[in-house]
């Protein structure tokens, strides 16, 4: 069995190993100071360590594919894109080869039990909110209008429907963290407090990226070979 080493990246995130047992920790993190201000990165060194302690010849490297959330900051995409980066540069450096890239609606769709009611539920108001308030219409009659007055409340409702859609993405991206420590608990119940709390989310998104990678071995070798 090839041993899988994964990332879900992000000062949330989480390591998981996978080989003939299952170990996780949640992303080695520091914090430094800029002038007056505190920011945190990735503590790299332990991150390499934990590498280190587990490669052994042939391990394969998996790290989800993410993009900046939309309304993110400059400064927060730009550290987010270099701790990415950074993860990329030590799995390739660990085993002379880039990781295995993967989107997260990729690994996610492979586990069904991520989706389930209360997400469910959640996209369903979502349809109907959008079915009700047409964003493209409403850009075309603020397109359209002289009036100022006009305008601006069209302006405003564009704004506001662009926060309720934000915010139902972000109670689905809630609900689905959740879910995902939930079936880490179900298939590891001997791992059961790694799971436990809200944080622990980002460990229990590494093992599963991991899983679908193992899971899928044969045609992501495949893949890349062919790319």
């Amino acid at each position: 069995m090839n041993k899988i080493i994964s990332f879900d990246p992000g000062n949330t995130g989480g390591i998981s190993i996978i080989s003939k047992e299952i170990i996780v920790y949640a992303m080695p993190i520091m914090q430094i100071k800029k002038g007056k201000k505190k920011k945190y990165i990735y503590d790299v060194v332990k991150i390499i360590e934990i590498v280190k302690k587990h490669y052994t010849q042939g391990t394969r490297f998996a790290v989800e594919l993410v993009s900046t959330r939309p309304g993110e900051g400059g400064v927060s995409a730009f550290n987010f894109g270099k701790g990415f980066g950074e993860l990329i540069g030590i799995c390739a450096f660990a085993s002379g080869q880039a990781p295995f890239l993967i989107f997260p609606a990729t690994w996610k769709k492979h586990f069904s039990d991520l989706i389930n009611d209360a997400i469910l539920k959640i996209k369903e108001e979502r349809k109907l909110y959008k079915e009700k308030n047409n964003i493209k219409v409403l850009t075309e009659k603020h397109k359209k209008t002289k009036d100022k007055k006009q305008k601006k409340l069209y302006k405003e409702e564009i704004a506001k429907y662009k926060k309720d859609i934000a915010r139902f993405a972000a109670l689905i991206k809630r609900e689905a963290k959740k879910q995902s420590r939930v079936i880490c608990r179900e298939m590891y119940p001997h791992l059961a407090d790694e799971f436990k709390l809200v944080k622990d989310d980002g460990k229990s998104d590494a093992l599963l990226i991991g899983l679908y990678v193992r899971d899928n071995l044969n045609e992501l070798v495949s893949k890349n070979k062919n790319s």
